[in-house]
């Protein structure tokens, strides 16, 4: 069981928008318990990288490494410990699921969140409902060349959309893993930034 853990939504879903690591978890989905040498062979990649990226999976609250004798077996077990490690497990499962091997739109879910500030402007906009470039600017204490990169990139996610009146605002989720990716970071108690 891992201990003292308390890793930000941003850094796991920038470790998350990884092929090889998503690779791994979809080889963990429904199974048994699997020791890293069969991870290694099922995802078809070395053992120090199988198990450099098994260990950050694990270290993020995803996974559980389960010893047995001289042998550690990893399963997708979420880590009590990390308020969203549940929810955003299963939301990971169920979208690695529906793909064949094709991550692209997991990662580009996943990629929305992985800078804090990104983070913080989805955020202020769910809490006033809707906002202009300038008072986020103001109140998030961020340049506006910052500002103007974080948002394209949220747009070009479908998190946020502009309207006519230079407002912006949240739009519903194009997919379920987007959906909850936005409920962790619009509810505080779930994650530390």
């Amino acid at each position: 069981m891992t201990t003292n853990l308390n890793p930000t939504l941003w850094r796991t879903c920038r470790m998350l928008a990884n092929h090889r690591r998503l690779n791994i978890i979809h080889h963990l989905i429904d199974k048994e318990p699997l020791t890293l040498t069969q991870l290694a062979v099922a995802c078809k990649m070395s053992m120090p990288a199988c198990s450099q990226y098994t260990r950050q999976i694990t270290a993020r609250g995803l996974c559980q490494e389960i010893r047995r004798g001289s042998y550690a077996f990893f399963d997708l077990t979420p880590d009590p410990a990390i308020p969203y490690s549940a929810i955003l497990l299963k939301a990971i499962v169920s979208s690695l699921k529906l793909a064949k091997k094709d991550y692209a739109g997991q990662i580009a879910d996943l990629t929305a969140y992985t800078h804090v500030s990104r983070i913080r402007i989805v955020n202020y906009i769910s809490e006033k409902g809707s906002a202009r470039l300038c008072e986020m600017q103001r109140s998030l204490h961020i340049s506006e060349s910052a500002l103007l990169r974080h948002i394209e990139k949220l747009a070009r996610r479908s998190v946020i959309a502009r309207t006519e009146d230079d407002h912006y605002h949240l739009t519903k989720s194009p997919t379920p893993l987007a959906k909850e990716l936005k409920r962790i970071a619009t509810e505080t108690y779930l994650h530390t930034s």
